[in-house]
């Protein structure tokens, strides 16, 4: 439950990054070799970082002596999650197409992440 509300919620970041895709200075920023993909990069690491210190965070206050595997498990799935969401920031224009393939996805990868925490898949 805690991963699945961490993962709705930060599909708020959408909104919260709305500023960060201002065409002309990234037009200017993509002039240089390999410059997307290091911005790609840099934000996935950042994201997927805060949400995992997040998740152990919450799981320590709430005295929660989680697995290895179901912090791998949590890993990879805000590691898909975090590559389609800065696909979808950097090349979706409309901020209610962004909200509503976000919202989407975010669910989707709920349900399939339950599934796998919950035995039904692996």
């Amino acid at each position: 439950m805690i991963y699945s509300m961490i993962l709705f919620v930060s599909a708020i970041q959408i909104i919260l990054h709305q500023r960060l895709k201002q065409d002309a200075a990234l037009d200017r920023l993509f002039m240089f070799n390999r410059m997307r993909t290091y911005m790609h990069f840099v934000y996935i690491t950042v994201h997927t970082c805060f949400i995992m210190l997040t998740l152990y965070i919450m799981a320590h206050l709430m005295q929660q002596h989680l697995s290895i595997k179901f912090y791998t498990i949590c890993f990879v799935c805000t590691l898909i999650y975090e590559v389609v969401l800065s696909v979808l920031l950097f090349n979706v224009r409309t901020i209610s197409h962004r909200l509503f393939m976000t919202v989407t996805f975010t669910i989707a990868l709920i349900a399939l992440y339950m599934s796998i925490v919950t035995g039904g898949l692996l």
